[in-house]
């Protein structure tokens, strides 16, 4: 036998990929590899790896109702307004391809709100449209429109073992889905919901003037966090683990609230992504692993 040492592959320098000036809309792929972004009339998609970019076909900005990246993998849905209908796609960045997976309903004119939850276990989506929600299965043949009515406003979870929405009524109230039941938290404060784990633990933020003061969950056996200062929403991330995640803009730093472990990031904050946060500096795309 004879020992043979094999040099390790030099690891590739990051590439920082340049963002232009008057882009919205930007939406972060989970695993941070791809962004997506609206200019002018296009809906764009950038590989933040080698910096290829592509424009989804036959989509212009004045068709697209919402737009999101899947919580485990690179693929979007997205809903497109057609010939007055409201129609419901999946893009997938790798080969490509856009495919329509089915119509919702009738696109009305005075609908303002939309938002698009999937499950990846149990294979549901379900699209929400102002007030009302609809669901369709992993067969794709049909939808049905659930019935809850809840504020436009308002964000709705998926339970991600069962076919179970979370969602706020217009009272203020949080309820389950499929049976109906309402979650019993005490709390003194209007609250929101921020996210849910993949043990069905349900966390809520308890707001004061809209800004999140501390996080209580559905599970006993979490303790109340309590924040050092007032947080905006999009400031918070809950990932599948339970881990709470809290961005301070003012100094440039994520802190998991649970073993207080801060990442530092240069720049200006851009989103979360499921293991770490994005920024942009100068300019160009950063992506930041959270510190373990």
């Amino acid at each position: 036998m004879k020992q043979v040492n094999v040099p390790k592959p030099k690891a590739k320098a990051e590439l920082h990929v340049d963002m232009p000036g008057g882009i919205n809309d930007i939406l972060v792929s989970y695993d941070g590899k791809f962004i997506t972004y609206n200019e002018k009339n296009l809906v764009n998609i950038v590989n933040t790896t080698n910096g290829e970019k592509q424009s989804i076909e036959n989509l212009n900005t004045e068709d697209l109702l919402k737009s999101i990246w899947l919580p485990d993998r690179n693929l979007m849905l997205f809903l497109q307004k057609e010939s007055n209908k409201i129609n419901l796609y999946n893009y997938d960045v790798e080969k490509k391809s856009k495919q329509r997976i089915i119509t919702i309903t009738n696109y009305l004119s005075t609908y303002k709100d939309f938002n698009i939850k999937s499950s990846a276990i149990t294979g549901v989506i379900y699209v929400k449209i102002d007030s009302m929600i609809y669901r369709t299965d992993i067969n794709q043949t049909k939808v049905i429109e659930v019935p809850i009515r809840i504020k436009d406003s308002t964000d709705i979870f998926i339970i991600p073992t069962k076919d179970r929405v979370v969602y706020e009524d217009v009272k203020n109230s949080i309820y389950l889905t499929q049976p109906k039941e309402k979650l019993n938290i005490k709390s003194d404060s209007q609250t929101k919901i921020l996210g849910v784990d993949d043990e069905s633990i349900i966390y809520l933020g308890e707001l004061k003037d809209g800004k999140v003061i501390s996080i209580i969950s559905s599970s006993p056996k979490k303790e109340r966090l309590k924040l050092t200062k007032e947080t905006e929403i999009k400031d918070i991330f809950v990932n599948n683990k339970g881990e709470v995640f809290v961005n301070d803009s003012s100094k440039n730093v994520i802190t998991e609230l649970l073993s207080l472990k801060e990442t530092k990031y240069e720049g200006s904050f851009l989103s979360f992504y499921n293991n770490g946060v994005t920024s942009i500096l100068n300019g160009k795309y950063y992506k930041i692993k959270f510190d373990k």
